[in-house]
């Protein structure tokens, strides 16, 4: 009789995942000689997701190394200013509701840092070398999430790029587009998806 094949699980492909990353990324040797050599940059795309929570504890249990340098990157989208009404050219808006204004760009910055230094540096702190957060914020309409991190990925000479995938309805993903889409079809550098 034919043996019975076991099905395929996250768990069992466990350690042959760990071992594609690690070839991925270029890893020879152990802990000690990795650290003498240049270090891998690896970028973390960030956001305040859960998701996003999880893949950075995944890329610590089976991809980080003793003297990994881990760029944590936080885009922030752009956000138009909104105009006095004074400044503004034309009719007034329909609907004469009144908007609030959103905060101001180094409002925003300021709310990410702190975001990244209680989510994340904080409970890394055992890190060595510590995560190196960065906070970009987007400057035009056409300058998306995923191009600002591939490019910020290509300006570090970053080894990867580790993204959390997060799950979008097909109607969100039409009009807001999907940010690991851009980074897989548009970087030259390895991209790991976490699920």
């Amino acid at each position: 009789p034919k043996p019975r094949q076991r099905p395929l699980t996250f768990r069992s492909l466990q350690p042959q995942l760990h071992c594609i990353c690690q070839c991925l990324l270029c890893i020879e040797g152990d802990d000690q000689q990795v650290a003498m050599n240049a270090p891998r940059r690896i970028v973390f795309a960030v956001d305040e997701s859960e998701e996003c929570e999880r893949a950075l504890s995944w890329l610590r249990e089976h991809l980080y190394k003793l003297g990994d340098e881990v760029h944590l990157v936080h885009v922030l989208p752009y956000q138009p200013q909104q105009l006095d009404p004074e400044e503004q050219a034309g009719a007034p808006p329909v609907d004469f509701l009144p908007v609030e204004a959103p905060p101001p760009p180094e409002e925003r910055e300021a709310r990410a840092k702190a975001f990244l230094k209680s989510n994340f540096l904080d409970r890394t702190q055992e890190l060595r070398p510590p995560l190196v957060p960065h906070v970009i914020s987007s400057k035009s309409v056409t300058d998306t999430v995923g191009g600002i991190l591939v490019r910020t990925a290509d300006e570090l000479g970053a080894s990867a790029i580790v993204v959390a995938s997060k799950t979008h309805t097909r109607l969100q993903e039409f009009y807001l587009g999907s940010t690991t889409n851009h980074i897989t079809a548009h970087s030259m550098k390895p991209v790991l998806v976490v699920h």
